[in-house]
């Protein structure tokens, strides 16, 4: 007899979240050998520690609902019939590497580079970002940027209120919507050096990382891992290395709508009098949800009429009357 008691059932767990399975083991004529469980369906089996009472850690994929199965073996090497399942849903965005810390978190190497992932997402789905293991060395300021199969970079951002070390994240303005089946690269530049670095990781080391897949090629110039100029597609690889970049992943766009560029900008002291005002959104909206109110910093209403270009998105606010001049107003989505 083979038991799960945790995590519990209906629990929501966070892709790439490290999770501990604990239970209990147990044989009617005999003794318990140990205990395997599964995180990928049956497909692979993993070795538990302890025997009556086990437990087992390893860091979460997938997303949406998904199961983990116990088996218990005994001093006769006989296996559970069936084993037991767990089922708990897991919530997004997906990663690659989850909670995964480099034992090297900062190269010796100094020089400005581009450093890389390749991956594959396995339904249609948005990358929503990039992130990167930082270590203490890896200093300056750092882009992310996302690459399509042909090269085109086709989304950057910059890194914002980053820590000392650890994992950084960062969210392009608008998600990207990418395909299933094809090959995109997820990158970033160090520029001063000093990355997370791992030899001979492809495929010694790598795991499961459903919704997306990277190639586990051994010494091929297809290996996940690559590098390259810095702010230019990295393709080159060398020894099966991993440099810790890794991609956002949604298989829906629930990013926070933002507003940028907006006109006139922030501050502005030559703004037009009549308008109009306007403002592109980060991704598409509810024509009849979106409202610019424009007023004086006292708080008196301008009248103006408001409209929506669903093409650009782009907002924009006409004023009924020209803006007096040198006053300050502000506009309020």
């Amino acid at each position: 007899v083979t038991t799960i008691t945790a995590p519990a059932a209906n629990t929501s767990v966070a892709n790439g979240d490290t999770v501990t399975l604990t239970g209990t083991a147990s044989d009617a004529s005999g003794m318990v050998a140990g205990v395997e469980v599964s995180t990928d369906g049956g497909k692979t089996w993993h070795l538990a520690q302890g025997r009556a009472n086990w437990s087992y850690s390893y860091i979460q994929t997938g997303l949406g609902q998904v199961s983990v199965l116990a088996r218990a073996i005994d001093d006769s090497a006989n296996y559970s019939a069936t084993g037991v399942a767990r089922s708990f849903d897991v919530t997004g965005p997906a990663s690659v590497f989850g909670t995964e810390t480099p034992q090297l978190t900062s190269s010796p190497d100094v020089s400005a580079v581009e450093l890389g992932l390749r991956f594959t997402p396995t339904t249609d789905g948005f990358v929503t970002g990039v992130r990167f293991f930082k270590g203490a060395l890896n200093t300056g300021v750092h882009t992310g940027s996302l690459w399509d199969a042909q090269g085109n970079r086709v989304a950057t951002v910059t890194f914002q209120d980053e820590s000392a070390t650890g994992w950084q994240s960062a969210h392009f303005f608008t998600a990207v919507p990418v395909t299933a089946g094809a090959v995109y690269t997820i990158s970033y530049t160090a520029p001063n050096g000093g990355y997370a670095y791992a030899q001979e990781y492809w495929p010694y080391k790598a795991r499961s990382s459903a919704p997306l897949e990277v190639s586990k090629t051994v010494l091929n110039a297809s290996a996940p891992g690559v590098f390259g100029a810095p702010g230019q597609r990295p393709s080159t690889t060398f020894n099966d290395s991993n440099y810790y970049v890794d991609v956002l992943f949604a298989k829906t766009d629930s990013s926070p709508i933002r507003i940028a560029p907006q006109d006139p900008i922030a501050g502005s002291s030559s703004a037009s009098l009549s308008g109009p005002i306007t403002a592109k959104l980060s991704r598409p909206v509810v024509a009849s949800g979106v409202n610019l109110v424009v007023a004086t910093v006292a708080g008196l209403s301008v009248p103006g009429t408001t409209s929506y270009d669903a093409a650009s998105r782009t907002a924009s606010c006409t004023p009924t009357a020209d803006f007096a001049p040198s006053t300050k107003y502000t506009v309020t989505p």
